[in-house]
Protein backbone atom coordinates (compact mmCIF):
# COMPACT_ATOMS: atom_id res chain seq x y z
CA UNK A 1 0.00 0.00 0.00
CA UNK A 2 2.79 2.44 0.91
CA UNK A 3 5.45 1.02 -1.42
CA UNK A 4 5.70 4.28 -3.38
CA UNK A 5 7.12 6.70 -0.82
CA UNK A 6 10.76 5.49 -0.51
CA UNK A 7 11.18 6.08 -4.28
CA UNK A 8 9.66 9.59 -4.29
CA UNK A 9 11.97 12.61 -4.60
CA UNK A 10 12.67 14.28 -1.29
CA UNK A 11 11.62 16.50 0.39
CA UNK A 12 8.10 15.12 0.28
CA UNK A 13 4.83 16.12 1.97
CA UNK A 14 1.96 13.65 2.44
CA UNK A 15 -1.61 14.51 3.44
CA UNK A 16 -3.26 11.42 4.97
CA UNK A 17 -7.00 10.87 5.26
CA UNK A 18 -6.77 9.94 8.95
CA UNK A 19 -4.40 10.08 11.90
CA UNK A 20 -4.21 6.28 11.91
CA UNK A 21 -2.96 6.17 8.32
CA UNK A 22 -0.51 8.99 9.11
CA UNK A 23 0.85 6.99 12.06
CA UNK A 24 1.21 3.90 9.86
CA UNK A 25 3.07 5.92 7.26
CA UNK A 26 5.39 7.39 9.91
CA UNK A 27 6.21 3.89 11.17
CA UNK A 28 6.88 2.62 7.65
CA UNK A 29 9.05 5.65 6.95
CA UNK A 30 11.14 4.84 10.02
CA UNK A 31 11.68 1.24 8.91
CA UNK A 32 12.46 2.39 5.35
CA UNK A 33 15.09 4.88 6.50
CA UNK A 34 13.07 7.94 5.45
CA UNK A 35 13.49 10.75 7.97
CA UNK A 36 10.33 12.44 9.27
CA UNK A 37 9.98 15.49 9.10
CA UNK A 38 13.35 16.25 7.45
CA UNK A 39 12.70 14.20 4.28
CA UNK A 40 8.96 13.60 4.53
CA UNK A 41 6.34 15.79 6.23
CA UNK A 42 3.14 13.99 7.24
CA UNK A 43 -0.21 15.62 8.03
CA UNK A 44 -3.12 13.61 9.40
CA UNK A 45 -6.82 14.37 9.77
CA UNK A 46 -8.89 13.92 12.89
CA UNK A 47 -6.74 15.63 15.49
CA UNK A 48 -6.62 12.45 17.61
CA UNK A 49 -4.26 13.57 20.35
CA UNK A 50 -3.38 10.08 21.58
CA UNK A 51 -2.41 8.84 18.09
CA UNK A 52 -0.42 11.99 17.31
CA UNK A 53 1.55 11.83 20.58
CA UNK A 54 2.29 8.09 20.39
CA UNK A 55 4.27 8.34 17.15
CA UNK A 56 7.87 9.42 16.95
CA UNK A 57 8.21 12.18 16.04
CA UNK A 58 4.77 13.40 17.05
CA UNK A 59 2.39 13.88 14.13
CA UNK A 60 0.68 17.05 13.00
CA UNK A 61 -3.04 16.76 12.45
CA UNK A 62 -5.99 18.96 11.62
CA UNK A 63 -9.53 18.74 12.93
CA UNK A 64 -12.18 18.31 10.32
CA UNK A 65 -15.25 20.34 11.26
CA UNK A 66 -18.45 18.46 10.68
CA UNK A 67 -20.02 15.14 11.49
Amino acid sequence: MYHWFPRMPKPLAVFCHSDDSAATLAELAFFSGVSVPEEMAILGVGDNESVCQMTHPGLSSIALPGE
